[in-house]
């Protein structure tokens, strides 16, 4: 059971090291008034982050509703 939770844990970080140096590329990023240059990594690591952001926050508006209908 060790080796197996070791052999899954090495793919995934070679899995997180390839997916880094495959989103090295940089890319404009065009805005209404202006353009950013960033590399591509890190678009996709906000654009994961702010997705994980709102499942939370919208999570937690659906338990607030919940919790008040019971109440009720």
């Amino acid at each position: 059971m060790l080796y197996g939770r070791l052999v899954a844990l090495s793919v995934l970080i070679a899995y997180a090291i390839a997916f880094v140096l495959e989103n090295r590329s940089s890319v404009h990023i065009h805005f209404v008034f202006a353009t950013a240059s960033v590399s591509l990594i890190w678009l996709v690591l906000l654009a994961i982050a702010l997705s994980v952001a709102a499942g939370i926050l919208l999570a937690q508006l659906d338990r607030r509703r919940r919790r008040r209908r019971t109440a009720e």
